[in-house]
């Protein structure tokens, strides 16, 4: 039985997407190829949870990657042979109070990345994914008003945008279970300044070889809004017209054409506004303040708020 030695936990849009890529170069490093299982968040559920959306359809796009029964998680690593590190990525991990829990009972040993990023941008851009993908019926203003009556009412944590920003609280939780030098915190801002660097002392924190240097020329998914609603929605929400259309042999011509039509319905994410901007940051300056103590480090976000 073979189970991860190490975790990425997170934040969600914080660039852990390429981490995980550029880890599974690494000749001595095996990353499940199911992104994000989340396991130790989301173990036992039976029904993805609450959202704007009926269950199949939010299952389909938003939890066909996850893995809620042990045997089925523990499958993912069954091809990590004598990898020295064996892990995996779920961005879930960093706010889920159980999930914290579960790991500290299962792999209690384990080593663990989080790579944070300013809560106002992540919280843009997990807001614009979700419109990107039609999950989101609001502005962003009567979204966050909203989102207290959201999580009362069981919505998931995809519309928790305020509240997976909470670092602080989150590290705290992890550090309250994990000996310090188990959890490796790294700044969005400095693994997009000198990803090699933060990417070399990853690979350090996990036991393997920090003088890799995996190819990091592939962006990241880069978050656009549809042109067209309609549009959108038949070509990227699933139905029993897609699944046919993107069966084998049809697929080799309809996925170039769907990629196509993709791009050109696809708008770019404006700026977020300056004043909303101002009232958001407020929300985070006490937990930043938390979190600049905990890791004992000046954080960007925290003096720009």
């Amino acid at each position: 039985m073979t189970l991860p030695n190490f975790l990425v936990i997170g934040a969600a849009k914080s660039g852990t997407t390429s981490l995980l890529s550029y880890l599974g170069q690494h000749p001595d490093v095996f990353v499940s190829r199911s992104k994000e299982p989340n396991y130790f968040a989301l173990a036992g559920l039976d029904t993805p949870p609450v959202g704007p959306a009926p269950p199949d359809i939010l299952q389909n796009m938003l939890y066909n990657w996850s893995r809620t029964e042990f045997a089925d998680y523990l499958a993912l690593f069954d091809q990590a042979g004598q990898a020295r590190a064996v892990g995996e990525g779920s961005v879930r991990y960093l706010y889920f109070d159980d999930a914290a829990v579960r790991i500290q009972q299962t792999i209690p040993d384990v080593r663990l990345v989080a790579i944070l990023r300013d809560p106002v941008a992540r919280l843009y851009s997990h807001y614009n994914m979700n419109r990107q993908i039609q999950l989101e019926p609001l502005d962003l203003s009567a979204a966050l008003e909203a989102e207290d009556e959201r999580v009362a009412n069981g919505w998931g944590w995809d519309w928790h945008y305020r509240r997976v920003g909470f670092y602080g609280a989150q590290i705290q939780r992890y550090l309250d279970l994990f000996p310090r030098e188990q959890l490796a915190v790294f700044l969005y801002d400095d693994f997009v300044t000198n990803p090699q660097k933060v990417f070399s002392e990853i690979c350090r924190h996990v036991g393997v070889d920090p003088a890799f240097q995996p190819d990091m020329s592939r962006r990241g998914m880069v978050t656009t809004l549809p042109r067209n609603l309609w549009l959108d929605r038949q070509l990227n929400w699933p139905s029993r017209l897609q699944s046919n259309l993107l069966k084998p042999p049809l697929r080799r011509i309809t996925r170039p054409v769907q990629r196509r039509i993709n791009r050109w319905n696809s708008l770019p994410v404006p700026d977020l506004d300056p004043a909303l901007r101002r009232q958001i940051s407020g929300l985070f300056r006490d937990d930043l303040s938390q979190l600049s103590d905990l890791l004992d480090q000046s954080i960007p976000w925290y003096r720009n708020g």
